[in-house]
């Protein structure tokens, strides 16, 4: 059978890790290793979201109200001049459009197009970035959204929250649905062996992972009163806090913070991975989140998961199998009671390890997902 070629639509650079944190890259070499011929035609020279972002940042100061930054018609009739030109001199299959409405909007092109996303204008009211927006702004951004989504001749989606909302709500062909798992977004030669994952025995610390760019969002403080809880539980605890720098008034000595570290930067990776592989738990109380590719990551560790049944989070983890998760409502003395639970019990908190990485095996990782991908694009 010959292979499929496949242009990849990202006008954004969809060879470097950097871009969708690593999504459009990981995704676009996983159908390249399944027997596509993949052709990369971005990245649009240049920065071409520059002016919607000084724009977006003078209307904040000015009138406290924003624009959104990507999904324009400026950028979509700019982005459509671009691809046609570099489309017609190949010969497709298909397009791949990886997080890609403003791309694809206004392409004019017979090729059928598989879309990627984990969210929509709808579901992503709750982000920061996306809220108070000029109501021009915000009907432009969901007409850029929609009309590439009816554009889609395939619409890869990691979970059923999003799938549902976008045939509910936008009324978009169901048909042309389906659901694939993201994968975790590690480099094959650093992927742990097995047995390198799997934890045989409870250490002698119970070690809390909180790993998150906004110390707000992912729900920092619950996490903090996680620690305090269990650590009055006599459980010896340590709360390690990587990504951001939390505000002032959460300070403990059983608390570590690191700021900051770079996936791109080998040894900042491997510091990284060796967090992931000496925690205990990742504990992550999320206010809001559309998947979160942290958990695949964690599960391909051996690292089961604690977090809140929020947005898309329940098609990643697997209540009892790679983690647990609780209502938005909970405090962090549930939080606490929980994983207490777990890890005083060894044979529990042993088999939640094995069965965390037995879902990564399973399908949350890139060949799973490039499988699930052809047997929809064949």
């Amino acid at each position: 059978m010959s292979k499929l070629r496949i242009g990849i639509l990202s006008a954004a650079d969809s060879q470097n890790p950097r871009t969708w944190s690593g999504t459009t890259y990981y995704s676009s070499r996983a159908l390249e290793h399944y027997g596509a011929h993949i052709t990369h035609l971005g990245p649009y020279p240049g920065n071409p979201w520059l002016y919607e972002f000084i724009k977006n940042k003078v209307c904040r100061i000015l009138t406290g109200k924003g624009t959104n930054h990507y999904n324009t018609r400026r950028l979509a009739k700019k982005f459509s001049t671009f691809f046609s030109k570099k489309i017609i001199s190949h010969s497709f299959d298909w397009l791949y459009a990886p997080a890609g409405a403003a791309e694809t909007a206004l392409l004019q092109t017979d090729i059928p197009i598989l879309g990627l996303s984990d969210i929509n204008h709808l579901l992503a009211q709750d982000y920061k970035s996306f809220q108070d927006l000029w109501s021009w702004s915000w009907q432009e951004l969901a007409e850029i959204e929609v009309t590439a989504l009816q554009k889609f001749k395939k619409i890869a989606y990691p979970t059923q929250w999003v799938a549902q909302s976008s045939i509910r709500d936008l009324h978009i062909d169901a048909q042309k649905i389906f659901i694939a798992p993201l994968g975790a977004n590690i480099e094959d030669s650093e992927i742990p062996e097995y047995e390198q994952a799997v934890r045989t025995k409870k250490s002698d610390i119970c070690r809390l992972l909180f790993l998150g760019v906004d110390w707000e969002r992912k729900g920092g403080a619950i996490a903090f009163d996680t620690l305090k809880a269990l650590l009055s539980m006599n459980i010896p605890t340590e709360l390690i806090v990587c990504g951001c720098t939390p505000p002032s008034t959460y300070s403990h000595p059983s608390m570590k913070v690191i700021p900051f570290l770079d996936k791109n930067d080998f040894h900042q990776r491997s510091a990284l991975h060796q967090l992931l592989s000496t925690s205990s738990f990742l504990l992550l109380p999320t206010r809001a989140e559309a998947y979160g590719i942290v958990f695949c990551e964690a599960s391909c560790f051996g690292l089961p998961s604690v977090s809140t049944n929020v947005g898309g989070v329940s098609g990643v983890i697997s209540e009892g199998k790679n983690g647990h998760l609780l209502p938005p409502r909970a405090h962090g003395n549930e939080y606490a009671q929980l994983i207490a639970e777990i890890w005083e019990d060894e044979h529990r908190y042993c088999a939640l390890s094995l069965a965390s990485r037995k879902e990564y095996e399973h399908r949350l990782n890139w060949k799973a997902w490039a499988e699930t991908v052809f047997q929809n694009i064949r």
